[in-house]
């Protein structure tokens, strides 16, 4: 190589060099101008104000936890305040913000936020007094921060002292042989943190109703959506169902939104359900009489693809659960009950249609199915993004013996199952952080605007005698009835214990219940019910074979969506 060669290569060197210097010292030069200049938490809000970008009047705001997404939002301001109550006490937390420059790209500030959550309040079992010293207990790291309780009686101060511990003992002088109600309030500094109300002689409950079922109903044989209003304070709800005079059932629950089986019920019978709120010798109760007159549907019949993107030349297969049942269909809109074809064999899809279905019982004891309308249309599903949803709920143990710890360790594990299927075929996923609420996992999803919001469980009984699998969805109406069944079928045929009666459950209606298949929080959401972690076979079962059992329910969207065969 001559020297001219290796001249020119020099200087071409040095100045790609120069250039490549410049342009990082260009954007150091930028980057020094955009900081988080101020942060601060006060009670459990959370103030950050920053440099205004040169590149961008849009940030985004990010706090992460473990690299989870804890809270994400935009704005076009140089200060954020937000309030959370999702976060969890003695985690560390990274706030980051982002200049929005477009077209998915961002610019982070050169500095992050890093805090640990430390927001003590009162957390009590019950809120009565009962002539006794009584205990409050404060979750959160007290460490000598300037925390202290303050305790009224009819907004008279009685008593104030500093705290050094998580308890705070109320003298049982304070209100000993008195009706009276206290209030209990934590501060740091001047700061009123947390306040409760505490009950001595009176009783605490507000009055409670039922609110999904009117007194002498008449309803339709399903599953019942019992809706209780009222029983503020109370520690739990005692539920007692009759047929006739018989009571048929009893349970207690915390919570206030409860789906009732439909094989708890038979036609032409008539019931009436107890609903009482406790609060220790406390009690608060409603009732509500109904009858069951009115015929059990066969279950609406559903495609075997999406039909908003069908691929030319498809066979779309109809199904209906119910095996007895006759599917009738029409393809240009008009009614399948007047005008129907009987289905037997796939139907091949080469342009638009209006897909008519009904499904035809054949027991005089059921009603035809609900007419189900799809508007098919030729197409090729792309860019699929699924919200996939694992459990937070951490108290509801298996059984131990074949390992399986609980609820939400083993689903979050076999979610990575579903993840890495459905990544492998390019698919969107986004994944919850099992530290945030299902308000915040709704919020969520419908930011990202997904296809499809996945919760995945695992089921466990009162008796703890049930096993096998089911999917909910919102209604039989839902535009997720066709997915849910693809799932649902695909889960049931590698479930071993066939030999078990009932072991398929099937596709069900929460009404409302579950907030992540309500369809006035989500357009598109399914929760499975894997199998039942505290039936012994069911828990060996997931335990065992979580890959298989995720890359299944994978695979049903993936040949839902036709982006598999």
């Amino acid at each position: 190589m001559n020297k001219k060669v290796l001249v020119v290569i020099a200087m071409l060197v040095i100045g790609v060099g120069f250039i490549i210097s410049m342009s990082i010292d260009d954007v150091k030069d930028e980057d020094k101008s955009f900081n988080i200049t101020k942060s601060e938490i006060i009670n459990n809000k959370i103030s950050v104000e920053y440099d205004a970008a040169s590149s961008s009047n849009n940030y985004l705001i990010e706090i992460t936890s473990n690299d989870n997404i804890v809270y994400k939002t935009t704005t076009n301001k140089t200060s954020f305040e937000v309030e959370l109550d999702n976060l969890i006490n003695g985690t560390e937390y990274v706030l980051s913000v982002y200049a929005d420059l477009g077209n998915e790209k961002t610019k982070k500030a050169l500095n992050e936020y890093r805090f640990v959550w430390n927001n003590p309040r009162f957390v009590q079992e019950t809120v009565l007094l009962d002539n006794k010293d009584y205990t409050l207990n404060i979750d959160a790291s007290i460490n000598n921060n300037n925390y202290s309780v303050t305790i009224f009686e009819n907004d008279k101060e009685i008593l104030k002292e500093s705290l050094d511990n998580n308890e705070f003992v109320i003298a049982k002088k304070y209100f000993e042989n008195k009706e009276t109600i206290l209030t209990a309030a934590l501060y740091k500094g001047e700061i009123k943190l947390d306040e409760i109300k505490l009950y001595n002689g009176i009783d605490p409950l507000t009055d409670v109703s039922i609110k999904s079922i009117k007194n002498n109903d008449s309803i339709s044989l399903a599953n019942i959506l019992l809706d209780i209003d009222g029983g503020d304070n109370a520690d739990y709800y005692n539920v007692k169902i009759y047929r006739e005079k018989t009571m048929i059932k009893e349970f207690n629950s915390h919570d206030k939104v409860l789906l009732l089986s439909k094989n708890m019920f038979e036609l032409d019978k008539a019931y009436k359900i107890i609903v009482t709120a406790i609060c220790g010798k406390y009690t608060r109760t409603s009732e509500v009489s109904f009858t069951i007159n009115e015929h059990e549907q066969v279950p609406p019949v559903y495609l075997s693809n999406d039909w908003n993107n069908v691929k030319k030349g498809t066979k779309l297969v109809l199904n209906c659960t119910d095996s007895s049942a006759k599917i009738m269909y029409t393809i240009d809109g008009s009614d399948p009950l007047t005008k129907g074809i009987e289905y037997k064999e796939p139907i091949t899809i080469n342009n638009n249609i209006t897909l008519k279905t009904v499904a035809l019982s054949s027991d005089k004891k059921k009603s035809n199915s609900i007419i189900k309308t799809y508007e098919v249309k030729i197409g090729e599903k792309k860019n699929l993004a699924v919200y996939i949803s694992p459990s937070n709920q951490f108290r509801n143990i298996g059984v131990s013996e074949v390992g399986y710890t609980n609820e939400m360790d083993e689903m979050n594990d076999l979610s990575k199952y579903i993840i890495e299927r459905l990544e492998e075929y390019g698919v969107k996923v986004y994944r919850n952080n099992p530290s945030q609420k299902i308000k915040d996992w709704v919020k969520e999803s419908n930011e990202y605007k997904v296809d499809l919001h996945l919760a995945v469980h695992s089921n466990a009984s009162d008796s703890h005698d049930e096993y096998g699998t089911e999917t909910w969805i919102h209604t039989d109406s839902s535009k997720t009835l066709s997915l849910a069944n693809t799932i649902q079928k695909g889960l049931i045929s590698i479930y071993p214990y066939k030999d078990r009666d009932g072991y398929d459950r099937g596709v069900r209606y929460a009404l409302g219940a579950l907030g992540e298949v309500n369809e006035e929080n989500l357009e598109f959401g399914i929760l499975i019910e894997v199998a039942h972690h505290d039936d012994e076979n069911d828990a060996k079962w997931i335990m065992e074979k979580k890959k298989e059992i995720g890359y299944n329910i994978a695979d049903s969207i993936l040949r839902y969506y036709q982006i598999i065969e």
